[in-house]
């Protein structure tokens, strides 16, 4: 059956020299693995599996089939253009972050819907040193993890007031280190949910960007 959907490309793995798997998650069809080839040719469309890129793709959903084939794809109008460095390392902590969370094809359209947005809003948010602890917070309530600030984060004082803040968007003076320290606690909070084996790699490199 052909399915016509957008997607959210969230990892590409080197499969060949000229092919590679693309893990996209799509509106109506969860994630899905893609082999893509071709990738070698000079008028390939390599550029469009890059991590966070928002794709229209037709593809062939076979009833229990591994690696599907892409047979349509072109970017959607909404696809962010990030140009500076902060926006793309954000764009790759999302998709880390979601890859890790959601780990089958179950259709979870919210989902989708929320990390499109964030992904379209990360080149123009005014305040981007919270917009990691944003996307966690939103990452958390979407997957059905809600955040207690007394009970996570007990040795705080304010920090519901702050996180209330932070996801109206809004700015709420808080210093290097309790940002820092409250995203760490929220990236642990859904790991120790979501995905209790695994690391968050490109955490590091946020801290140091926004932290």
């Amino acid at each position: 059956m052909l399915v016509k959907t957008t997607g959210i490309v969230l990892k590409k793995i080197p499969y060949t020299d000229h092919s590679a798997v693309v893990h996209i998650f799509t509106e109506h069809n969860g994630l899905v693995p893609f082999l893509v080839q071709g990738l070698g040719k000079s008028k390939s469309k390599a550029a469009y599996y890059q991590s966070g890129q928002i794709l229209d793709i037709v593809f062939n959903d076979k009833q229990g089939a591994g690696l599907r084939r892409i047979k349509e794809v072109n970017l959607n109008p909404d696809n962010p253009i990030l140009i500076d460095i902060i926006s793309q390392q954000l764009c790759f902590f999302y998709t880390e972050l979601v890859l890790l969370s959601i780990q089958d094809a179950h259709t979870d359209m919210e989902l989708f819907d929320y990390v499109r947005n964030e992904l379209c809003q990360s080149p123009n948010l005014t305040h981007q040193k919270y917009a990691p602890i944003r996307f966690v917070l939103g990452l958390c309530s979407q997957l059905g993890y809600q955040i207690d600030a007394d009970i996570h984060f007990p040795h705080l004082e304010g920090t519901k007031q702050q996180l209330t803040s932070i996801l109206a968007g809004n700015d709420p003076q808080i210093d290097r280190a309790t940002r820092r320290h409250l995203l760490n606690r929220l990236v642990e909070r859904l790991q120790i949910e979501a995905f209790p084996e695994k690391s968050v790699h490109t955490l590091k490199i946020i801290d140091e960007l926004l932290g």
